[in-house]
């Protein structure tokens, strides 16, 4: 049994794998393999396997059903004690095998450990920046950008005893599998060392619209039976905070249908939008998108301006009128403008909502 199964999964790469794979044969540590799960290719990147083949353990071309089908192969043919992806465009940085299994070592009551990754760009890589929440494994629940999971190394035992990648997910899945295990109770080590370089055409990056989407669905289903507070409560603060972000690629008009159908759905004649700043601006301009007229705008700091888009700015009332749907879309405001509303009367998913709500629904 070897230290590190590497798996790479490529489809029509040919301009990228080579470089992918030299970096694992180029690594100075022996106790490794390489297994490349390559979904049919037709441009050249099955001649490039097989260049390398002497340093691959396992190799097929064959269709698959997606990228973590794929890397479901990959773990069934893995023999390593801990497992890694790389990327058809990402490479290893040199020593990085070596560097991890010392801390390895050090570590070795846990099963799980991140570390960070370099990205590439047109003519330069750059380290990405480490903020607040960055290697939080608590901030999964809400940040899909916690470890990249180029960086991730996972002990074998852990698919076996949590599961596989979720083949459901088409962008994410990733990502699902490290909340889904930390949610279970699973420790995650990490230290801020770069071990990878990260190509940035991968489908997370491409399809960045589609990505938005499966992460506010993730989150969303995950926030059930964990928090104390209800679960559409959550479901509906997690999905809005997509909203300003989604609203650069919506467009489409079964999008707008959506939107129309959730507003329709509560009957109610005034559209108010609380939050008067870029978010309620950009909801704003969504539901004008979609014909929706919205009545007002409602903010705690009404005095700094009087009216937005021909709309006036006024503070929140008491519940009076029953015609009345407010739309929240102050993220980081949520849970008291939840308490304010319903303090004055107002009744979650009955009289307000979270933007979110618009585009990707919430209680799903």
């Amino acid at each position: 049994m070897c230290v590190f199964s590497i798996i790479i999964v490529v489809f029509n790469s040919v301009n990228t794998i080579e470089n992918a794979i030299e970096s694992f044969i180029n690594q100075n540590f022996s106790s490794k393999e390489l297994i490349i799960i390559d979904g049919g290719s037709k441009d050249g990147t099955v001649d490039v396997i097989k260049k390398h083949a002497e340093y691959i353990a396992y190799w097929v071309s064959e269709p698959d059903c997606g990228i973590y089908d794929a890397m479901n192969k990959g773990i069934a043919h893995a023999t390593g004690q801990y497992i890694a992806f790389l990327g058809a465009d990402d490479y290893f940085i040199e020593n990085s095998l070596e560097n991890v299994s010392e801390i390895v070592k050090k570590n070795s009551s846990n099963r799980l450990f991140c570390f960070n990754v370099y990205w590439a760009l047109e003519d330069e890589i750059i380290s990405v920046p480490v903020q607040a929440g960055f290697y939080d494994p608590e901030q999964l629940r809400y940040n899909v950008n916690v470890f990249p999971h180029q960086a991730v190394f996972a002990k074998r035992e852990l698919f076996a005893e949590y599961g596989l990648f979720n083949t459901e997910y088409k962008i994410l899945s990733d990502y699902e599998w490290l909340l889904r295990i930390y949610n279970l109770g699973e420790k995650f080590y990490s230290e801020n060392i770069q071990v990878v370089v990260f190509g940035k055409s991968g489908i997370s990056s491409v399809q960045r619209k589609n990505a938005l989407l499966e992460c506010g669905k993730i989150m969303c289903k995950a926030a059930k039976g964990i928090y104390k507070l209800p679960y559409q409560y959550t479901a509906s603060q997690i999905s809005h905070r997509f909203f300003a972000s989604l609203l650069d690629y919506l467009n489409t008009e079964e999008e707008m249908k959506f939107t129309q159908r959730v507003i329709r759905s509560f009957e109610k004649k005034n559209i108010i939008i609380f939050g008067s700043g870029n978010n309620g601006v950009s909801c704003f301009k969504w539901l004008e998108k979609c014909a929706i007229a919205v009545t007002e705008f409602w903010d705690n700091g009404v005095l700094q301006k009087k009216e937005v888009l021909g709309k006036p700015v006024r503070k929140p009332r008491l519940a009076s009128n029953a015609d009345d749907i407010i739309i929240i879309t102050c993220y980081e405001a949520f849970f008291e403008v939840h308490n304010q509303l319903e303090s004055l009367g107002y009744q979650f998913e009955k009289d307000f909502i979270g933007a979110g709500a618009l585009v990707l629904g919430c209680g799903e």
